[in-house]
């Protein structure tokens, strides 16, 4: 979740940076609040980003670290005939 809202908050963060720079190219002075919301935008998805990352890790660590099987067999078939012989028919 932390992950996608960081995607969602870097694309905002984009699109003031050219609203920003569109300004700017013009020569017309760009309102305060354009900047402001571009670095609050930009370093909440990093910061969102970073811990989308952190999460999965952690997340990833909890399930090794229940040592559980990742599969079970149900039922196990054994064959009398050589392994060599199945191999090559």
């Amino acid at each position: 979740l932390a992950t996608r809202l960081s995607f969602v908050s870097l694309f905002i963060a984009a699109l003031m940076a050219v609203y920003v720079f569109r300004s700017l190219i013009l020569f017309q002075t760009a309102p305060g609040w354009a900047s402001v919301v571009l670095a609050v935008a930009f370093f909440s998805g990093v910061q969102l980003l970073t811990l989308g990352i952190l999460g999965e890790y952690v997340g990833r660590l909890y399930i090794e670290a229940k040592k559980r099987p990742l599969y079970f067999v149900s039922e196990e078939l054994r064959s009398n005939a050589p392994i060599a012989a199945k191999l090559t028919a």
